[in-house]
């Protein structure tokens, strides 16, 4: 037979505890574990399994990344609801992994202030109420 409701509901608790655990282990300004912490510890079928539900855009954005730079920088197009578990996908022999991690170590363009309203550097505010 099948699990109880009660077992389903401890194991959805647990699975909750511990994706949420791990934003906050990446998260902090001097976190305990990076992105490849989380997205190796995903791929691993035995403990991983929680982490497959985390978003994408959640993760990136509490590791101080800007979504929509690293997804613009992927030549796949990324799903708005895109999670781990499509990030891993092993119907696409690791190329999703392959772009995302070179998009989020590339921090050329990366945002300026507090994006998408900053100004690239050199173009900020004088002070004086106009532009340089």
């Amino acid at each position: 037979m099948g699990r109880s409701q009660r077992e389903l509901n401890e194991a959805a608790r647990a699975a909750h505890r511990t994706r949420a655990e791990w934003r906050f282990a990446i998260s902090s300004d001097d976190p305990e574990l990076t992105l490849d912490d989380l997205l190796s510890t995903a791929a691993d079928q035995t403990v991983g399994k929680a982490l497959l539900a985390l978003r994408l855009r959640d993760i990136l954005t509490d590791t101080g990344h800007v979504p929509d730079l690293v997804f613009a920088r992927m030549s796949c197009p990324v799903p708005q609801k895109a999670n781990v578990g499509w990030l891993l996908d092993g119907r696409v022999r690791g190329r999703r992994l392959a772009e995302f991690e070179a998009a989020t170590r590339d921090r050329s363009s990366a945002a300026w202030g507090i994006y998408p309203w900053g100004m690239p550097p050199g173009r900020g505010h004088t002070g004086r109420g106009g532009m340089r």
